[in-house]
């Protein structure tokens, strides 16, 4: 009888962040990791389940997002990476299609969204369930997704990872203060994360002289701050465009910041806003080639006017990219430009609608309202900015021809 293969798979504690590892094998039914941004606790979710599929003789987990199509860019792609970086590519077969990750011991890991409940109760024997941004999620949501854990075949655990948000929120109620389920808390800030850079340092210490409540609610992830003064507030969602649309985009460069491209239906009095990139270290080859296979066309691309070169480079390669207008008091007037019409965000725009939750006007030592926003996790608004207020000066003024 020919022997059974074996495969040595390494993990190194190194590759971990040291205030997670003692939870790396916690069987609880429901673990909550929430805290501030940047502390690394969606990348430890990740190496988890990773490590668990490997390892189990019997895993199946349910990855989730509100919105299905928010999966891809976020918790999908942060698998990918892992599996490449670690050099695990021989042991995953990821498939794109359905963004299911099969591992070669017959481990899966799926991804679904709350709005494709049919998929969620399709998939059989589940292990083990995911909500990423669980704020986004209602308290129903989870009952569901609870329920959908009912296999006998190995230990069942819920894990909820999210950045605190209004106390309003179900899960400060559920987790926190009536203690619905029986959760394991674990907090965390971005003091937290060895692996972070020294100018994410420099960047909190900027936040922090900024506006001392919004580090406290963006950095230590403290419940209830941070939120007075509210930029917009008028927003609405939305499932998509509606027909007739005259489509603009907004284009913020980033590399340590996000990239954020955003896609602006204008209708009347309305504005349709869906993000359609995010993501951080994109140079401007890996951003043509992603804008390539949207439908771009030769609709307006309004770009930070602060970057020549890169916008240069995009109009070179077949894009109708311009520079935004960033005048004198051109943030304020466009800010006032968006607030003066109605807002929709389609439902599938995360990070948009993250940034919009803390998007707030900055304050004096005196706390007296300045005429403009904290500058702090501000990439797609600040897109979405570029691409309303330009284009809406850019319009050439109709002429009232009287011949007598």
């Amino acid at each position: 009888m020919e022997d059974v293969k074996q495969i040595e798979v390494i993990f190194n504690r190194k590759d971990f962040n040291d205030v997670y590892l003692p939870h790396l094998n916690a069987s609880e039914r429901f673990m909550v990791f929430y805290g501030g941004r940047g502390s690394g606790k969606s990348v430890f979710i990740a190496q988890r389940y990773l490590y668990k599929c490997l390892s189990a003789p019997y895993f199946r987990l349910l990855f989730c997002r509100k919105v299905a199509r928010t999966i891809r860019n976020s918790q999908f792609q942060l698998f990918k990476d892992l599996i490449f970086r670690g050099g695990l590519s021989g042991l995953f077969t990821v498939k794109e299609t359905g963004m299911e990750i099969v591992c070669i011991n017959g481990n899966k890991m799926i991804a679904a969204g709350m709005d494709d409940m049919e998929k969620i109760k399709s998939i059989q024997e589940i292990t083990d369930v995911w909500c990423e941004e669980a704020t986004e999620f209602g308290k129903h949501d989870m009952i569901q997704l609870n329920l959908c854990i009912r296999t006998r075949r190995a230990n069942n655990q819920m894990v909820f990872s999210f950045n605190p948000v209004s106390r309003g929120n179900w899960t400060y109620e559920s987790f926190f203060v009536k203690k619905e389920f029986p959760a394991t808390i674990i907090k965390t800030t971005y003091l937290d994360n060895k692996f972070r850079s020294p100018d994410y340092d420099k960047e909190m210490d900027r936040l922090k002289d900024m506006d001392e409540n919004m580090y406290q609610f963006s950095a230590l992830g403290e419940w209830g701050v941070g939120m007075d003064g509210l930029i917009y507030t008028h927003y609405q969602l939305a499932n998509e465009m509606p027909a007739g649309c005259e489509i603009i985009y907004g284009l913020d460069f980033g590399f340590n910041h996000p990239t954020a491209l955003v896609r602006v239906g204008l209708k009347e009095n309305d504005i349709y806003v869906q993000q359609i990139i995010y993501q951080k270290e994109l140079t401007n080859s890996d951003l043509i080639d992603r804008m390539r296979y949207l439908t771009i066309g030769r609709s307006p691309v309004y770009c930070d006017a602060a970057e020549p070169q890169r916008i240069e480079e995009l109009y070179r390669a077949g894009f109708n990219a311009l520079p935004a207008n960033k005048g004198k008091d051109s943030i304020k007037k466009g800010i006032d430009t968006i607030k003066s019409k109605q807002l929709y965000v389609i439902s599938d725009s995360g990070d948009l609608l993250k940034e919009l939750q803390t998007y707030v006007w900055s304050k004096d030592k005196n706390q007296n309202r300045l005429d403009m926003p904290v500058k702090f996790f501000d990439d797609a608004c600040d897109a979405m900015r570029y691409a309303v207020y330009t284009h809406t000066i850019n319009r050439a003024p109709k002429l009232n021809i009287v011949f007598t």
